[in-house]
C-alpha cells in the first residue's frame, strides 16, 4: 500500500480547485477502488479536496485511473502505486542466497583465481577454499581465527585464518581486509640450508621464489629467493641471502611497521629549494654517483635533458628510468649541477620496503629548485613554483596512463642559506633576515600552499609531509642567531613539517654544498624519515626533548632517539675532531665571561654537560654544531665545518657501501 498527496488544479489556468471531487478507479474500469487514510483507515471514494485543493489517500499496490463524474476536475490520469516495503520476501531471500554464495568468490582477486584459488559456500554456510597444488589439489577447510593483530600486505586484517589440506603438507593463509578484499596465499612449510645456515622457507605457489628468514638471529624476510629452476634471485648462493640485513618487517609488532603501498599506488618525490636541492657544487671534478638505474621498472623521472631537474625543461608526460645527469653547460639552467637527492631516496626506499614487506613501490622523482634564492623567491607565483606544479600535474597524467590509481607525495624543502642574514625582515627584497620566528612563519605558509596546490593535482586526501632539510652553517650567518637554520628547527612537527638532518656529517665539496656522494647519502636519510613517517609510528629528528639542572654546574639534556642509544663518535670518520671543542657543544650565559664546558657524556638518550663553574649571567644558552674551526670561511661539513660528534648507534646500511647513522641536529637551547 502506498500513500500519496497532491493538489487538484484547473488545466487551463493552473489554479487550485478547492473542495473539488476526485474519483479513483481500478485502471481500465469504472469500479471505484477502496481508499485509505495515512493510518490505514477506510475513507470515502470519490474524495473531496480541502479548501486549498489538496487530497491525500492510500491504495493497495496496483494501477489506478483518476477522474471526476461531475466534470469539474481535469481529464483522467493514470498512476502506479507500489510500496517497496511490500517486496516479495521470497524474491529477497533468493537474491540474498545468490549474493551469499558468490560474494567471497568475487572478493578473491583475478590473479588468485588464475592461480587455482576458489571459494565455495555450502548450504550450511560453511566456507571452503580450493587450492590447486602440483599433485592436483585438495579441499582446504578454513580453520581457527588467528590473533587480531595480524598484518597482511602491510595493512591490518579484520580476520585471518590458516588451514591445512588432508595431507598436512599444503597450507592456506586467508585474510579478510578492512575494505572487504580477501587476501590469499597457498604455501608449503619447510626449511632450507644455505652455506651452513638454516632458513625457514615458504614456497608460495604462483610465485617463482622462496621467501627466507633466518632462524638464528630473527632478522627480516630476505629479499633473495630461489626461482623454480633452482637459480638464486637476485644473486647467487648465500651472498644473495646475506644482503638482507634490514630488521623491520611488515609484521613486526614491536616496531609497529607497515607499508602504505597498495595495488595501483605510486609515489611522487619532489625536491624544492636552493642550489643544494638542485644538485649544485663548485667542485668541477665531482661527478654523479648514479649513472644507471638500479630499479628501472620502479624508479622514474619525467623525460628531459637534465635528469630529474625540471627548471628550464619542456613539459612532458613521458616517464623514463631515473638517472642523474652531470650538467656541464654554463649557458643552460642547472649548470654545474650533478647528483640530486632523488636516486639516494628512491633506491634506499625501494630496497628497504621490499626487504621488509615484499612490496616494490613505484616512484616518480623530480627537482624544482633554483640556487641563490630566498624563501620569498621560491614562493607561490614565482617561476620555479610553476615548474614544480606543472611537473606534478604531468607526473599525475603519466601515472594514470600507466594504470596508477592513487598517489602519495613526498615533499622535500632544502633552502635557507639565502635567508641567514642579520637584518630585519625585509618584505621588499624577500630576505627573512633577523629572527628564526619570522622564517618559521613564512615556511609554514609556504608549506600550506605547496601542499594545497599539489593535492589539487594528485587528489590526495591526507596532506603530504614536508621534509625540511637543516642547511649548512654559512660563514656569513651568525652562529647563535641563524634565522633560517633554527627557524626550520622550530617548525619541526608543525603544519606536517618534519626536520631531516643534520648534514654536517655528509661530505662537502665547498663552503655550503655537498658532493654527489653526499647527496646520495642525504637521499637515504630522507628515505629513512619517509619510511618511519609513512610506514612506522612516525618520524622524529634527534633534538632535545627536555632539560634540567642536577646541580649548579651539571646540565642534563634528554634527546628524542627513535632507535638505538646515543654515542660520542671520536673515530674521525666521518666527523673530524681536530679543532673541535666540547664535542661540538657551546655554552653562553650573556655575562661576557661564560664558564667553559669541562665535560660531555652520554647514556641512553641523555647528554650530560658539565661546566667548569656555575654560570652567573641571566641568559644561559646551550648550542650544538654551530661553530666552525677557527679561521674557516671556505668549507662546511665533517672536517672543519660547524659539526658535532653525537649520533645514535642504529646503523643504516648504504647501498654504495658502509653504514650511516642519525646524528644530533644543530640547535640553540634557551635555558631560562
Amino acid at each position: 500500500m502506498q500513500y500519496v498527496e497532491f493538489v487538484l488544479t484547473r488545466p487551463s489556468t493552473g489554479a487550485a480547485l478547492p473542495f473539488a471531487k476526485l474519483s479513483v478507479y481500478h485502471s481500465g474500469t469504472e469500479t471505484l477502488a477502496p481508499l485509505f487514510d495515512a493510518d490505514g483507515n477506510g475513507i470515502v471514494n470519490p474524495l473531496t479536496a480541502d479548501r486549498t485543493g489538496k487530497v491525500g489517500f492510500a491504495a493497495a499496490n496496483g494501477t489506478y485511473d483518476y477522474g471526476d463524474p461531475a466534470g469539474i476536475a481535469p481529464t483522467v490520469h493514470q498512476q502506479q502505486f507500489y510500496d517497496f516495503s511490500d517486496l516479495d520476501g521470497r524474491l529477497a531471500q533468493n537474491a540474498y542466497r545468490k549474493v551469499e554464495k558468490y560474494t567471497d568468490l568475487a572478493m578473491i582477486s583475478e590473479e588468485d583465481r588464475a592461480g587455482g584459488l576458489h571459494v565455495y559456500v555450502d548450504e550450511n554456510r560453511r566456507e571452503y577454499v580450493w587450492g590447486a597444488d602440483q599433485s592436483g589439489g585438495a579441499w582446504l577447510d578454513l580453520g581457527a581465527t588467528l590473533a587480531e593483530s595480524s598484518i597482511v600486505d602491510g595493512r591490518r586484517a579484520l580476520q585471518t585464518w590458516v588451514a591445512e589440506d588432508n595431507t598436512g603438507v599444503m597450507r592456506l593463509f586467508l585474510a579478510m581486509m578492512a575494505d572487504g578484499a580477501l587476501r590469499t596465499s597457498v604455501f608449503e612449510a619447510g626449511q632450507m640450508e644455505v652455506a651452513g645456515v638454516t632458513y625457514e622457507a615458504r614456497r608460495a605457489f604462483g610465485w617463482d621464489w622462496v621467501i627466507c628468514k633466518t632462524t638464528t638471529d630473527g632478522r627480516a624476510w630476505a629479499i633473495a629467493g630461489v626461482r623454480a629452476d633452482g637459480s638464486w634471485f637476485p644473486g647467487t648462493g648465500a651472498s644473495a641471502i646475506a644482503v638482507s640485513t634490514y630488521t623491520a618487517t611488515a609484521t613486526n609488532a614491536a616496531r609497529k611497521f607497515s607499508w602504505f603501498v597498495e595495488d595501483g599506488r605510486w609515489i611522487i618525490f619532489i625536491v624544492l629549494g636552493q642550489s643544494n636541492a638542485e644538485g649544485y657544487n663548485g667542485d668541477g671534478s665531482d661527478v654523479p654517483v648514479t649513472t644507471s638505474a638500479l630499479y628501472p621498472s620502479n624508479s622514474f623521472m619525467l623525460a628531459g635533458s637534465d635528469g630529474p631537474r625540471r627548471r628550464g625543461q619542456s613539459r612532458t608526460t613521458t616517464l623514463v628510468p631515473l638517472i642523474e645527469h652531470n650538467n656541464t653547460t654554463p649557458s643552460v639552467p642547472g649548470s654545474a649541477c650533478k647528483e640530486t637527492y632523488c636516486s639516494g631516496f628512491t633506491n634506499h626506499l625501494i630496497r628497504d620496503v621490499a626487504a621488509a614487506t615484499g612490496k616494490t613501490p613505484k616512484i616518480v622523482s623530480m627537482v624544482a629548485a633554483f640556487g641563490g634564492q630566498s624563501l620569498a623567491g621560491l614562493s607561490r607565483g614565482q617561476g620555479i613554483w610553476n615548474d614544480a606544479i606543472n611537473s606534478v600535474k604531468d607526473a599525475v597524467t603519466a601515472i594514470r596512463a600507466a594504470g596508477g590509481t592513487s598517489i602519495r607525495t613526498v615533499i622535500v624543502w632544502d633552502q635557507g642559506e639565502g635567508d641567514t642574514g642579520g637584518s630585519p625582515l625585509d618584505r621588499a627584497s624577500g630576505t627573512t633576515g633577523k629572527g628564526a620566528w619570522a622564517y618559521k612563519m613564512m615556511l609554514q605558509k609556504l608549506c600550506r600552499e605547496i601542499r594545497a596546490d599539489i593535492m589539487a593535482r594528485t587528489g590526495e586526501i591526507e596532506p603530504p609531509v614536508v621534509f625540511a632539510m637543516q642547511h649548512s652553517n654559512t660563514p656569513t650567518g651568525a652562529e647563535w642567531e641563524n634565522s633560517s637554520r633554527f627557524g626550520i628547527v622550530s617548525a619541526n612537527g608543525i603544519e606536517n613539517i618534519r626536520l631531516v638532518g643534520p648534514r654536517y656529517q655528509i661530505p662537502y665539496a665547498d663552503v655550503i654544498h655537498n658532493t654527489s656522494q653526499g647527496r646520495y647519502l642525504v637521499g637515504q636519510l630522507i628515505a629513512n624519515a619517509a619510511i618511519e613517517e609513512h610506514c612506522g609510528i612516525g618520524y622524529a629528528p634527534m633534538l632535545p626533548d627536555k632539560w634540567y639542572w642536577t646541580s649548579s654546574t651539571v646540565l642534563v639534556v634528554e634527546v628524542t632517539v627513535l632507535s638505538g642509544s646515543l654515542v660520542i663518535d671520536t673515530s674521525n670518520s666521518p666527523v673530524q675532531t681536530s679543532g673541535l671543542s666540547s664535542q661540538g657543544f657551546a655554552f653562553d650565559d650573556g655575562s661576557g665571561s661564560a664558564p667553559a664546558i669541562s665535560g660531555v657524556a652520554v647514556s641512553g638518550n641523555q647528554i650530560t654537560i658539565t661546566l667548569a663553574s656555575a654560570p652567573t649571567g641571566r641568559r644561559p644558552r646551550l648550542a650544538y654544531a654551530i661553530t666552525r674551526n677557527s679561521g674557516n670561511t671556505t668549507q662546511d661539513g665533517p672536517v672543519i665545518g660547524a659539526r658535532g660528534t653525537i649520533r645514535n648507534d642504529a646503523a643504516l646500511p648504504t647501498i654504495t657501501g658502509g653504514n650511516q647513522y642519525n646524528w644530533l641536529s644543530a640547535f640553540v637551547l634557551q635555558l631560562f
